[in-house]
């Protein structure tokens, strides 16, 4: 980064506005719907309930380095029942990478506009499936993702330098990604918990 030229970064910016776009519509829309209407909470007060957590995650970026801070803010401070978080939390530090998902799909499809690879709607749906499926198995550590990108990258053609434009980006989203997921995790065991007796 130090010896390239700061016009050179131009180009990320569209990528930047899209994912800060994209994340926030999925925290103040998706999640706010699920947590009012499925979960009958509100997602504010949660969030300033749980926010030790998310600090946590933004931190480390490391959801699974996430999980005793998370564990114990859902039991003291919001009232989830130690076995509804026991079983929750882990399940989805595992499973449930929706921001990951989110992000990583943005950015391959970014690389493939960067590459000159057109991608027709089919192709686009195909990207964000692949990312959605394999996000699952992502290991909840700092980098977790690249593996799994650089997989899809190369099922769509993608030429494999363009891994390092990736690592560049995912130096900077990766703490806020995995605030987003953590959350994500809060907000699902705080709903499933509604719905256990």
């Amino acid at each position: 980064m130090a010896k390239t030229e700061l016009s050179s970064f131009e180009k990320l910016y569209s990528l930047f506005s899209g994912i800060s776009v994209a994340l926030f519509i999925h925290i103040f829309v998706t999640l706010f719907i699920l947590a009012k209407f499925v979960g009958k909470f509100n997602l504010y007060k949660f969030i300033f309930n749980i926010r030790k957590a998310l600090v946590v995650a933004l931190t480390t970026a490391s959801s699974t380095a996430t999980l005793p801070v998370s564990t114990e803010v859902l039991k003291t401070q919001v009232g989830v029942k130690s076995k509804t978080a026991g079983f929750m939390l882990p399940l989805g530090a595992t499973l449930n990478m929706d921001g990951s998902a989110l992000y990583q799909s943005l950015v391959i499809i970014f690389l493939a506009n960067f590459a000159g690879i057109d991608l027709n709607f089919y192709q686009q749906f195909l990207v964000f499936f692949f990312v959605m499926t394999s996000s699952a198995g992502t290991a909840g550590i700092p980098a977790g993702g690249v593996m799994m990108v650089g997989a899809v990258m190369g099922m769509i053609g993608i030429p494999m330098e363009y891994i390092g434009v990736y690592l560049l980006i995912d130096r900077f989203w990766d703490y806020p990604i995995t605030m987003v997921n953590v959350l994500g995790d809060l907000v699902g065991a705080k709903i499933v918990d509604r719905y256990i007796k």
